[in-house]
């Protein structure tokens, strides 16, 4: 392991301006000479960006402005998400491989970098994780080393990404492992600390308001003119109902997450009607209501909505808007309008191209493990291709299925230049090269007729069959007398070693 000899920074010792942390470090690391370490990853001499950091007085501009105005015009942005530093430790440990996915994405010379959930992942797997062990995680992330052990430009990691390579830094929003638990939503103990947690993380001033939102929602604008990118970044965790069957993810309970995953998939193959009228919400009104504000004062060419979970999967299994069908519909009215529209999503390991009609979403997920491996394993792709009615076909490379199940993250990159201006999303696997790749020419509409909307393919609709409904609650119930058994088994174990303690002092 790495002797670490540079004073780490805490959450709570950053500068009030990005810009400020980024030309004035406060550490006493000797990375001055940022040309040295990073040779032929980022050869530019930083300048320090122009950012405005709006702090409205009304609550009308507080819902339509951007929460930060960069001026500098991007051309590349680069997203991710699910990251465990332990997994990603451990890969580089067992295989000997020494270049770090931080290094691809620092290949890239990306603009800014954008979180689209599950920055971190807590030790501990069961039940909520406290405030200070996600302090703890956030702290390690962003831990720099010393120049002198770190001379292996190859191994590169975040902390080091977002304050030396990547000019305008880190944006993003959580999803449910950097928000505590496993599919948790509005029932969250001590949200708001872990919020500021989170904030901290991403370096918000103390004074924005995001400090005082009840989520991490929020928004920032790139460039000027008809050269202007927003991000909209939801939050879909902190108002968000529980499932038609609420989730045992976060329990103690042996196999609560596969548990959760089966009965997602018995409430939409089994209970169609009752999860079609289902009231729950993801984003809650308040949040609704910057969502349409953001929306119809948005003068960008390109605009991108970060959603934590996917928007348009078919997979019943997961966690997506499509638990919440009205809560979705709604969504696709509300966005629809804008030009040069990509929704960007994370959460379900592995990536994927997919939407509705013209509406483009692109999920890049599991940077550091996939879906291939442990809980879902070798069912991985067959599952995906038994729920592939909401998948869209690659551009590049020919002959793909739309979807990548190993390591990956994302970039955006925007061609101001060409005489139709276009965005290209790509999907990166581990080492940088390209798995997935989708072109979109900006002036492309994504409007969609009522018709159309009702006709967006539900959960499960892939196998809405009998034969299928059957193996569904076969599956369930199976699961059930399992956990029961564990249970059971577990109580009798510890009945005996009491038993047997007893028996030994008298």
């Amino acid at each position: 392991s790495l002797q670490r000899t540079c004073q780490r920074t805490t959450l709570f010792t950053f500068t009030a301006q990005r810009h400020q942390q980024k030309t004035h470090p406060t550490t006493d690391c000797s990375c001055t000479n940022r040309k040295s370490l990073w040779t032929g990853i980022w050869d530019n001499t930083f300048q320090a960006p122009n950012i405005n950091y709006n702090m409205p007085t009304s609550t009308s501009t507080l819902l339509g402005s951007p929460d930060e105005h960069h001026s500098r015009q991007v051309t590349t942005l680069a997203f991710g998400s699910c990251h465990n530093r332990r997994l990603l430790e451990k890969y580089h440990a067992e295989t000997g491989d020494t270049k770090s996915i931080w290094k691809s994405v620092a290949e890239q010379r990306p603009d800014a970098w954008l979180w689209t959930g599950d920055a971190v992942y807590l030790p501990k797997r069961k039940g909520v994780g406290s405030v200070q062990s996600l302090v703890d995680e956030y702290n390690e992330m962003l831990y720099i080393r010393n120049e002198q052990t770190a001379s292996e430009p190859l191994t590169l990691q975040y902390g080091e990404v977002v304050k030396y390579v990547v000019p305008l830094g880190a944006f993003g929003t959580w999803d449910d492992h950097d928000y505590g638990a496993n599919d948790r939503g509005n029932d969250m103990p001590q949200r708001e600390p872990r919020r500021d947690a989170f904030l901290d993380f991403l370096d918000v001033p103390q004074d924005s308001p995001r400090r005082h939102r009840e989520g991490v929602y929020n928004s920032i604008t790139f460039g000027e003119g008809d050269k202007k990118v927003k991000v909209i970044f939801l939050d879909t965790r902190w108002h968000r109902d529980s499932h038609l069957i609420p989730s045992l993810a976060s329990s103690k309970i042996p196999l609560g997450s596969v548990l959760a995953c089966l009965t997602r998939w018995f409430s939409a193959a089994q209970l169609p009607e009752r999860q079609k009228d289902y009231d729950g919400t993801v984003l809650g009104e308040e949040q609704w209501q910057w969502l349409e504000r953001q929306v119809e004062d948005s003068d960008a060419s390109v605009n991108v909505i970060v959603s934590s979970i996917q928007v348009f999967t078919t997979n019943p299994a997961v966690e997506s808007w499509g638990h919440f069908e009205k809560e979705r519909d709604r969504f696709v009215r509300t966005i629809q309008d804008l030009p040069g529209l990509v929704i960007l999503s994370g959460d379900v390991h592995h990536a994927e191209l997919l939407g509705a009609g013209p509406i483009l979403e692109v999920t890049s997920s599991g940077m550091t493990h996939s879906c291939t491996g442990p809980f879902y394993g070798v069912l991985c792709e067959h599952i995906l291709d038994s729920f592939n009615t909401h998948r869209k076909q690659s551009d590049f490379p020919s002959g793909s299925n739309g979807y990548y199940t190993d390591k990956n993250f994302g970039t955006l990159k925007i061609d101001w230049h060409s005489k139709t201006p276009t965005f290209t999303v790509n999907v990166h696997d581990h080492s940088g090269k390209i798995v997935l790749s989708t072109v979109r020419a900006l002036s492309n509409s994504s409007k969609l007729s009522e018709m159309e909307i009702q006709r967006i393919p539900k959960l499960a609709e892939d196998h809405n069959i009998p034969t299928f409904q059957i193996a569904t609650t076969i599956s369930l119930v199976a699961s059930l007398l399992l956990i029961v058994l564990m249970i059971w088994m577990r109580r009798a174990l510890q009945v005996r070693l009491l038993y047997t303690a007893k028996r030994k002092y008298t």
